[in-house]
């Protein structure tokens, strides 16, 4: 994705709309009207297609012809815009991670700590949610593009200092330094990322039927307590210790 296009997106994340929609493709139909030029809504109207498609049939399955047929445009005029499903797939995951990472945060800061890392874990269910079929197509492309992987980890690790800086000032946190806090947020992360793809993409048993599957908000509460032991509770007593 080129950054001036990028910056475009962060810019009409919300603009006009007075309640942004979770889903990207949603997002990228609701642009449409707020572009000026022809050849820009065209382009939008593409990529508006071509992420519902990701959504639904993933990387492999995908096909020009369903992408130009989805968004009413011509095959030859596909090619105006895009050399391939992979030049298109590329613009429209980088735009993705964008979207991910400029969704509007909340107006004013939490009462509780409790409250905020909860309120984190919230909107990334509900974007996962809202995004399952693209989340799968995120780690499939960076299994597969080294490029397109180099993105991903860095938006992880933006994330990761951003989180890593916050708890920092937390006095009372149970982690010794900056390094094992960092680990931490990592290990953290991983499992956040591997729940909720258990939950929305793969629908694994154990999850599906509870009320986890359907409530991104007790869901939130749940990883957030798993969070908060890990932080801050004290250290478990080895157990090889003696008594």
């Amino acid at each position: 994705m080129k950054a001036a296009e990028a910056d475009m997106v962060m810019e009409q994340q919300g603009a006009g709309l007075a309640n942004p929609p979770l889903s990207y493709a949603e997002h990228l139909s609701a642009q449409i009207g707020l572009a000026k030029r022809k050849g820009e809504r065209t382009r939008l109207r593409l990529k508006a297609a071509a992420a519902r498609l990701l959504g639904e049939v993933g990387y492999r399955d995908l096909r020009v012809s369903d992408i130009h047929e989805d968004a009413d445009v011509s095959n030859a005029l596909f090619y105006v815009y895009f050399k391939n499903k992979e030049e298109i797939s590329q613009e429209v995951l980088d735009g993705f991670l964008a979207f991910l990472e400029g969704f509007p945060e909340r107006e004013r800061p939490l009462e509780t700590r409790f409250a905020s890392i909860a309120h984190g874990n919230l909107r990334y269910a509900q974007m996962f949610q809202a995004n399952a079929g693209l989340m799968r197509c995120v780690f499939q492309f960076a299994d597969e593009f080294p490029d397109f992987a180099a993105k991903w980890h860095a938006w992880n690790a933006r994330w990761r200092e951003r989180t890593t800086r916050a708890l920092l000032r937390q006095r009372d946190i149970a982690l010794k330094d900056r390094v094992e806090i960092d680990v931490a947020v990592t290990a953290l992360g991983s499992m956040v990322d591997a729940f909720l793809r258990l939950a929305f993409i793969e629908n694994e048993p154990t999850i599906a039927g509870t009320r986890y599957a359907d409530d991104p908000a007790a869901l939130a509460d749940l990883l957030t307590k798993l969070w908060l032991r890990a932080l801050f509770a004290p250290d478990p007593e080895d157990g090889s210790a003696k008594k």
